[in-house]
This record gives structure tokens, sequence and C-alpha cells, in this order.
């Protein structure tokens, strides 16, 4: 089968299906939309069908898959034949050289026939090239010193996802977006994290699917996503357009006796849309934004910032100004980079707070996406995800002396600096 990182398969869908609408039409969770995208298959060959690996007590085989691309792996797949006269295996699942597994599962297997177990595991992983799973069969109990045999090849797949879904008892959110007709839409979880005050955070972005357009990068975010369940019960999906082309959203919320749906179009002057959804209802808002800062509001902070890239060429910083406690420095937190096929650098990251009940690493209060253009140009883009005003920074080249500054805030969430 031909090994293709966008090639749709038709599976089973992650979501579900304990609510439906009582509206016109088909939920998200009833669609196609958020079936999974078969990103790599064949993970772990053990040999042909005629093949016997055996499997000694007391100790194991491993099998190594070793990662071609850059990826996101939301699910993985696998199955192994076993057979024993009695034995106890166990099958971990590991990522590069560390101790915990990912997965474990223990089999007692007393058939002398090969059977077949399956198992799957749902993951937020990224593996780089060169990244190691490694697939590990034990004999744990049972004859010595032959204790059964593996044999045929394993149908291992991994699976990524274009949507960000989440279900409890009480509802069932999903996110998407569509960059444009023949570009997948690819989901990575960012992050979770919860306040003292008991609202919850989840962040993560979309991008475009590398086989579809020479810019499509796992480290080349073109819509960021924070989406906000506030303890009172209203969630909010906010999208913030870090792109060029014209990116549509969509979100759906279902409930027991209803399905709630919002959408919109996110481009280069429509940089900010939110759905809400609260007490069986749901709007939409959207805001234009040019990329300079608010007239009026004076930037007067002098962060100690943080150099990017390695190089230090390049320097920004920012500073929340807080109810709590006044004006505190942010801290950056790198998310990743990446060189598109045009030739292009990409650096992504967010800074976040420190020292009041809302801060936490995986809330972020403001998105950064720095963009190393092949002409020379920088482009350094901030995005406010958050509700006290922000001021930002940036020095070029960094001599310790900001060179641009401006306050965003919730009604001017995006500045840019060029240079």
């Amino acid at each position: 089968m031909k090994k293709n990182f966008c090639f749709i398969t038709i599976v089973s869908v992650l979501f579900s299906l304990f609510f439906f609408s009582t509206l016109a039409g088909k939920s998200l969770a009833d669609t196609d939309r958020c079936e999974r995208i078969e990103i790599e298959d064949s993970l772990f060959t053990f040999g042909d069908s005629s093949a016997q690996t055996p499997v000694y007590t007391g100790e194991s085989r491993d099998f190594v898959y070793t990662a071609k691309k850059e990826m996101v792996v939301t699910s993985i797949e696998f199955s192994s034949v076993l057979a024993s006269h009695g034995g106890l295996f166990q099958i971990e699942l590991f990522h590069n050289d560390t101790d915990e597994a990912i997965a474990s599962w223990n089999h007692y297997v007393s058939s002398a026939i090969f059977e077949t177990y399956t198992h799957s595991v749902n993951m937020n992983l990224k593996l780089s090239p060169l990244d190691k799973l490694t697939y590990k069969i034990s004999g744990i109990t049972g004859p010595s010193p032959i204790m059964g045999s593996i044999t045929g090849e394993s149908l291992g797949k991994m699976y990524t996802s274009p949507c960000y879904q989440e279900q409890d008892e009480f509802y069932g959110l999903s996110v998407w977006a569509e960059i444009g007709k023949d570009i997948k839409t690819l989901w990575r979880e960012g992050g979770r994290s919860e306040t003292d005050g008991g609202d919850r955070v989840v962040w993560g972005y979309f991008y475009a699917c590398p086989d579809d357009v020479d810019w499509g990068s796992v480290n080349n975010p073109d819509i960021f996503v924070k989406i906000w369940f506030d303890r009172t019960g209203r969630t909010d999906v906010n999208f913030f357009h870090v792109s060029v082309p014209d990116i549509s959203v969509y979100s759906e919320y279902d409930t027991f006796n209803k399905t709630l749906r919002e959408d919109g179009t996110a481009t280069t002057s429509t940089r900010y849309i939110r759905h809400c959804y609260e007490e069986g209802y749901s709007y939409s808002d959207e805001r234009e934004e040019d990329g300079n800062p608010p007239v009026g509001y004076l930037a007067g902070g002098n962060p100690v910032g943080r150099p990017v890239p390695s190089d230090n060429t390049l320097r920004i910083g920012a500073v929340i100004n807080t109810v709590e406690k006044g004006p505190i420095e942010a801290i950056f937190r790198e998310g990743g980079k990446g060189e598109t096929f045009g030739g292009h650098d990409v650096i992504w990251g967010y800074f976040y707070a420190a020292g009041v009940n809302w801060a936490s690493m995986n809330n972020p209060e403001l998105f950064v996406k720095l963009w190393y253009d092949v002409s020379g140009r920088i482009d350094v883009n901030f995005f406010h995800v958050s509700v006290p005003e922000i001021e930002v920074y940036s020095d070029f080249p960094d001599d310790n002396t900001y060179d641009q500054n401006g306050t965003t805030i919730l009604n001017n969430r995006y500045i840019r600096h060029e240079y």
C-alpha cells in the first residue's frame, strides 16, 4: 500500500456517539470530517507469515521503528500473532530511550495455534526524523526456555487527526479548520491546564498538510486555538490567524438535546474569531486587525526578554499588566522551529504568566510566531490570547535596547513588528 502522509483511511471515528442532535442534519460526530488520517503503516516487521521468532522466558524481543519525517501521532494500532503452551507475554511500546512505556499490555497465551492480539493507544506524540518507537515483547512466565513464539508481520499503523474533540457525560465539543479545498488541515494539541479557580484550558493549532503545500509543516502553525472552559459553564473557542491564506474555522457543541454550531473565516485582516457556547445558546464574534498597536496605550516596561533564536540576533519580551500584582514579566516558551520547503524559517511559541492564580505554563497569554522570510525580512507576530493588557517588545539586532513595542488589548489583539 502506498505510504502517503495524508492518505485518508476508512476507520472508526475517535468520537463516542453518545449524544444525537435533534436538529436537522448530522452532527460532526456522524460525519467523516474527524476521521483519522493515516500517516504510516507496517511499523514493526517481524518477518513473513511463515517465519517464527522465539520468545524466551525472562527475556525480550525488541522491534524498532525509526521515523522518516516530522509528524504528530494521535493514535497507534498494531497486532501481534502469538502462540504458547501456557505463557504470559508482556507487550510494551516505548518512545526513544525513555524507561516509561507509552502503553503496556499483558496476554496469557495457552494455545499452540497462532492467534492475533490487537492493541491500540491514543496519544499526543510529536515525532522528529530518526525518533524511535520500540515494540518490546517479553516472556514473563511460562515454559522454559522457550515460552512461545511470534510470527507474521505486525500491521502497525499510525494516525493523526484533523480535529480537536472532547466529550464527557454532559457535552461534546469538536473544533476543525479548512485552509483550502485541496489542502488537508491537521490538528496538533499543545497542552492542557486548570486554574486554581477551576477554569480549564486546552490550546493547540492547525497546520497545513506537508504533502499538500510546500509551506506545510507541523512547526508552521497556520491558526492558533485556545479553548477556555469557564467555571461558570461557558465555553470560548478562540481562533488566531497566523498565516496568509483564508482559513475557515468551525466548532460544534453537542448537548443532551441539541447540537450548536458556529463557523467563520479568518483572514489577514480578520485575525481573531471567537465562538461562544453558554446555557444552550451560541454566538460568534470577530475582529479586524491591521498589526498596529492601539493608540493611547504606552508600553513603558523594559523586560529582560528572551533572545531568539540561539544566535542572539533577535530579542523578544512581554509584560502582563495584572490586576493582582500590577506589571509582571511574562515567560517565553519556545514551541518549535522548522524550515519550509521554500526556504523560509519559522519559530513559534508563547508567553505565559507566573505568580498569579490563573498562571500556568499551559495557559498561553500571548502567542508568538517568527517568520524569517527567504528574502531576508523578519516578521515578529504577537497574538493576545488573554484578558489583561500585555505589552510586547522586540529588538533586532539585539543590542539590549528594544526597537519596537506596543500594547495588545482585547480590542486590538494582533501586533506585528517587521525587520
